[in-house]
């Protein structure tokens, strides 16, 4: 029997519960900081500035045997893992991949090499 003066404790604390929570987000921002960092660190500088002396440049790229549209897909993103390229884009009827760049940061020797690393044949047109 409980008299007034007397209180049942609950079964957790406030205070406990509270530090649960601080440890939890101390844990979160640490995570949070980890990721920023790696982002960093995995992408050169100019990925996040634009150069001023910026000189974009267009070329349109024949592949042959792109067909479908995984193909066209792959070919794109096998582009898109070089640095500096500003827009991919490619055509299934005409099998052209075009695409714009920083002549600055890649050359059209790479980006032709990129489709040739991926088993289609990449002729550059204009």
């Amino acid at each position: 029997m409980l008299y007034k003066t007397q209180r049942k404790k609950p079964h957790h604390s406030c205070s406990a519960k509270k530090t649960a929570q601080n440890q939890l987000s101390k844990q979160l921002a640490a995570v949070w900081q980890t990721a920023a960092k790696i982002l960093i660190l995995s992408h050169p500088i100019h990925y996040f500035t634009t150069s001023r002396n910026m000189s974009p440049q267009k070329v349109i790229i024949k592949v042959d045997t792109m067909t479908c549209k995984h193909c066209t897909n792959y070919v794109s993103n096998s582009i898109n893992t070089l640095n500096g390229i500003l827009k991919t884009e490619t055509d299934i009827p005409s099998s052209t991949a075009t695409v714009e760049f920083d002549a600055d940061i890649v050359s059209k020797e790479s980006i032709i090499s990129a489709i040739n690393e991926t088993h289609y044949k990449a002729v550059e047109l204009v």
